[in-house]
Order: C-alpha cells, then sequence, then structure tokens
C-alpha cells in the first residue's frame, strides 16, 4: 500500500495572482492604491467587500489579497495505488510534492493522464573551483535517470527530458540546489564549457558544504576560421555574433572573431549579425572537411527593415494577440530562429502583436519575406504572399478558401487496422532549417475505435497533419487538397520491446521487412537511443529497443551462422515482448 502524496500545481494562472507589494495591490499586472481606510472598511463590510470585487472582475484570488487569506491553491492528492485526479485550467502546469523531501524526476502525458516519476531528494551546496582553486562561475549542476529502463516510459515520443538542470555557480562558484534527487538511481554532474564533467558520487542526505574540482579539458587542435566584421561604412563592429552552423562566437573591440569548428559544415552559411543592421552572409561556406581561412571579411549592410501593419481573420475580425514572424528567415546557428531574429535583438521566431493584432516585424534584410501569423485561440491564421521588406500597413489577412472548414478521415496501420487513441494535429512549422525544425501543433484530436477524426478550421498551405500518440511514430502529412472520399493516414506502429530466447547460443536477432530488408530497431541504452541494424546480446542480456511493424521476419543468429526466421507480429502494446 502507498503512502498519500500531496501534489501541488503551478501555473501561468497562480503566477499571476494578485498580491500585495508592500502597499501597493497588483491585480493582472496593474498597480491598484488602496487607502488603508478603504481596506479596513472591505475587510469589515461584506457588502463592500462584494462592491470592490465586482469593480475589478472579481478575478482569481483577489478577494483572498484584500482579506489577507493565503492565496488559493490547486493540490491533488494520490491514493494508495498513486491514482490522482484534479481539474486545471488552460496553459502549462508543473506539478511538485508539497513534501520537501520528495520531487518529480520525469513526467509523461498520454490518453490515460500524466505519469509522474517521483523520488527522495536532498538540499545541496557548496563551491565549484578550477585545478587551481580559483571559482568558477555558472557551472551547471544538473541530474538524469536512465528513464529508457523504465518500462512505464516506454513511449519514446511521450516523456520529457531525463536529464534537469538544478542551478549553477555564482561568481564566487557557490552553489546551491534545492530537491536533487536522491540514490544511486541518479547521476549527478557539475559542468561548463572548458571543463571535463565532473561526476558527483550518489548522496542520500543533505550536503551543505561540498567543493567540486573541475579540470580543464586539453584544447584540441583543429581547423579554425578567423577574419573582420565591419559595418557598411568600414568600421570594426565589437560584439557582433558570427556563426557558421552550430558552432559562433562573438568580435572583439577590433571587430576580429575566430571559430574553431566542431563539425563538418557541408554548404552552412558563415554569417555575422548585430542588433539593428543588415546582416553579413557568405552562403555555401561551410565543406564537408573544413579547413582553416583566415582574413574573412563580413560587411553588415545598412539599418534593417522592418515590415508593419495588422493581422485580421478571414472575416475581417481582430484576433487580439497573436504571433508574426518570417517564415522563410535565415537560420541561425543551432538557436532554433532567425538571423533576421537575432538583428532585432531576440533570439526566438517573431513577435507579439498588440491587442488589435498591430504589429512592426524589425531586423529584416532587403528582400521579399512570407509572413506566418499564429495564436493558441485560432491556429494558423495566415500565410502570407511574399511581401518586401520595408512595407508598411499591411493587412495580413487569409481568406475563408485558404481554409478546411472540417477535415474527417480515419488513421490506419499499414496492414489497415483502424487506429483507436492516435493523437491527429494541425501542426504549424515555426523555423525550418535544413537540419532540423520547431512547430506549433493545434487542434489536437484523438482517435475513435474506428480511427476516425475531425479537425476543424485547417489550413490548405503551410501547416501539415502530425500523428502520434502512445505506441505510434511521429509522422507528418500533407494537408489534402481535397476531402472528397475516404481520407486515411497511415500510421506507422513504433513499439517498445524486449527479447526472451530459450536458446542462449543466440547472440544477436536482425530484423527483416516483407521484401527481406533489415528494418532498423533503435536500441535503448543507457544514456543514449542508438539505431543499429541488430539487436545484440550485451552483458546484461538483450536490451529494449524500439522496432517499427515494417518488421515482418526476425532472423536468430548465433556469431555469424543464421540459426532460424521466425515470423513476427508488432502489435501496439505499452512493452511488447517476444519470445522464441
Amino acid at each position: 500500500m502507498q503512502a498519500a502524496l500531496e501534489i501541488e500545481w503551478t501555473g501561468e494562472l497562480t503566477h499571476n495572482l494578485p498580491h500585495w507589494e508592500g502597499e501597493v495591490l497588483l491585480v493582472n499586472g496593474e498597480r491598484v492604491e488602496v487607502a488603508p481606510r478603504v481596506l479596513e472598511v472591505v475587510r469589515s463590510q461584506p457588502a463592500e467587500l462584494e462592491r470592490f470585487l465586482r469593480e475589478f472582475g472579481s478575478p482569481l484570488g483577489l478577494r483572498e489579497a484584500l482579506l489577507g487569506a493565503p492565496a488559493p491553491r490547486w493540490l491533488s492528492t494520490t491514493d494508495t495505488q498513486g491514482h490522482f485526479e484534479i481539474e486545471l485550467g488552460e496553459g502549462e502546469w508543473t506539478p511538485q510534492p508539497t513534501d520537501p523531501k520528495s520531487t518529480f524526476v520525469a513526467r509523461s502525458t498520454d490518453a490515460d493522464g500524466v505519469l509522474l516519476l517521483v523520488a527522495p531528494c536532498v538540499h545541496l551546496a557548496g563551491s565549484v573551483v578550477d585545478e587551481d582553486g580559483r571559482p568558477v562561475s555558472m557551472a551547471s549542476l544538473s541530474y538524469g535517470i536512465d528513464l529508457g529502463q523504465l518500462d512505464a516510459f516506454a513511449d519514446t515520443h511521450r516523456f520529457q527530458s531525463a536529464w534537469n538542470i538544478s542551478g549553477f555557480s555564482d561568481e564566487n562558484g557557490h552553489f546551491e540546489a534545492q530537491r536533487v534527487p536522491a540514490g544511486s538511481r541518479f547521476e549527478l554532474e557539475m559542468q561548463h564549457s572548458g571543463f571535463s564533467t565532473a561526476r558527483l558520487d550518489p548522496l542520500e542526505h543533505d550536503e551543505l558544504a561540498l567543493r567540486v574540482v573541475l579540470k580543464r579539458r586539453a584544447v584540441e587542435q583543429g581547423p579554425q576560421v578567423s577574419g573582420l566584421v565591419l559595418d557598411p561604412q568600414g568600421a570594426p563592429v565589437e560584439g557582433a555574433a558570427v556563426s557558421l552552423g552550430q558552432d559562433q562566437c562573438w568580435t572583439d573591440a577590433q571587430g576580429r572573431f575566430e571559430i574553431h569548428p566542431s563539425t563538418s559544415h557541408l554548404g552552412e552559411s558563415l554569417t555575422a549579425v548585430k542588433k539593428g543592421l543588415q546582416p553579413a552572409i557568405l552562403p555555401g561556406f561551410g565543406t564537408r572537411q573544413m579547413e582553416s581561412r583566415s582574413e574573412v571579411l563580413l560587411r553588415l549592410g545598412p539599418p534593417a527593415l522592418s515590415i508593419t501593419g495588422r493581422v485580421l481573420l478571414p472575416d475581417g475580425s481582430n484576433p487580439g494577440k497573436c504571433n508574426v514572424q518570417v517564415a522563410d528567415g535565415t537560420p541561425y546557428g543551432s538557436t532554433q530562429c532567425y538571423l533576421e531574429d537575432v538583428a532585432r535583438g531576440a533570439h526566438q521566431p517573431g513577435m507579439e502583436t498588440d491587442e488589435q493584432g498591430r504589429f512592426a516585424l524589425d531586423g529584416l534584410a532587403a528582400r521579399e519575406y512570407r509572413l506566418l501569423a499564429w495564436n493558441s485561440a485560432h491556429g494558423q491564421i495566415v500565410y502570407s504572399v511574399p511581401i518586401a521588406a520595408g512595407a508598411t500597413d499591411v493587412v495580413l489577412q487569409a481568406t475563408s478558401g485558404d481554409f478546411l472548414s472540417s477535415l474527417e478521415g480515419r488513421v490506419i496501420t499499414r496492414h489497415h487496422v483502424p487506429v483507436e487513441g492516435a493523437e491527429v494535429r494541425i501542426s504549424t512549422p515555426t523555423y525550418v532549417s535544413s537540419g532540423s525544425s520547431s512547430s506549433m501543433n493545434f487542434g489536437s484530436g484523438a482517435t475513435d475505435a474506428d480511427g476516425r477524426f475531425v479537425l476543424k478550421n485547417v489550413p490548405l498551405e503551410w501547416a501539415h497533419l502530425s500523428v502520434g500518440g502512445r505506441g505510434l511514430k511521429l509522422e507528418s502529412h500533407p494537408v489534402p487538397a481535397r476531402t472528397e472520399g475516404n481520407f486515411e493516414l497511415v500510421a506507422t506502429l513504433e513499439v517498445r520491446t524486449r527479447l526472451e530466447l530459450v536458446d542462449t547460443s543466440i547472440d544477436e536477432v536482425v530484423f527483416l521487412d516483407e521484401q527481406g530488408e533489415r528494418v532498423h530497431p533503435m536500441l535503448v541504452l543507457r544514456d543514449c537511443y542508438s539505431m543499429r541494424d541488430s539487436v545484440p546480446r550485451l552483458e546484461q542480456g538483450f536490451p529494449a529497443f524500439e522496432i517499427t511493424d515494417a518488421a515482418v521476419t526476425a532472423v536468430l543468429m548465433s556469431g555469424k551462422a543464421e540459426v532460424r526466421r521466425v515470423p513476427v507480429e508488432i502489435r501496439r502494446e505499452k512493452l511488447l515482448v517476444l519470445r522464441f
């Protein structure tokens, strides 16, 4: 029998509750002066309290703030089986045990609800120094657990990162971290760029005088790219960000930079950007085998341009606040934003409009851009035609013909079996580069027992359909131009699997598809996932792995000799066990 655990949930709603800052009351971000005499009347006369609440729209928590009572809290309590239930508003909510000696270290969400992994925790504090005893600032203390070995977190597409940062050291090298998971199942690491990672021994009790020594890594000699960044008048630019793929640096007071490429950068552009100016771009600068280059000149352009205007819904109404961004900007390093965003001083795509949908998108080069507008209430609002930078009073407005008012369909497997509980979403890309992308998902709906789903207001351009869920490979599908007839999406099963073999001589299992080609399993190894040609027997036995339903045959191997072939059926189970 499991002891009850009380959980407190916090989110945007809880962070913005009315509260006092000295003698000033903050309500919805606005300062409200409440004279002591008025406060005394409100607290002593219920009718005056109700009148005051009505005047401000009775926002959640205002009554408690006026009465000096504790603010509302969102609490849930588990039963003896660990189950809990709570009703929460929209947005992201973060759970944490109210017991300070416990913490949540992993979270998974699926059709069955939220799965939380709880662990005992300790309070850590101490100092981080280098080999000479000098303090190291901004070193990060992090902890991790091998979620891949926990069958409860079998769906690799759903769980959150197993590594979490607990805190950083300050300028004196001092660090302090509450709620650090305790025990041998958790790895504790202290990290800083330029130093080798220091691994801490598992801790069972609070430690407030730890001393962590970081050893400097030997600098590996490799190719370097160096040069100069100038402004339009030919003067050196200090503090310009120079990037080549994932590698970047900043110019010094003389405008000079030096990058040490960490990998090949075939086809990557070398770029320089400074807030307020148009960026410098040398396209196709990267090669498969980088060689040292010196005296590379990057000249920034004139002041960055802007596009101003307003976003409207197809019927001409106001969408309220929404996000406006370039959809076809120049990717910047590995930050998942564009050079145009950095040129306006941001590191995320786009900007938020005002309440009337008005915007002024800065940081643009002298070219045409396609703009994207979206918000959580309407999803993708408009994907524009090309618009020249410098344009003013632009109206971003789609037409009703740019959307499917309704899209009905089915999700099936490659064997034409309907898939229940698949998540079908409208997915709008907010960042796209040759190596990565990110999207906002809207209109999520789970399929019924016959695999059927219905989506509303589906954009015909730019967005795509995303299909995923427990036991399914996350895949994208184009939006159909027409919805006549039976519209079907074929989902790929991808199932966490374990092997049980009676014959101990078998040391490798190969999976084949219907054409006899290898199906590559994704092995669940400690700290990583690794795609392999087969599933080998390791010291601890056969590891868990992810396999798709393309696999129809298992080939049992002993050394290089094939022992036998066995037909397999990859079924959509939380944990599939194949016994041979």
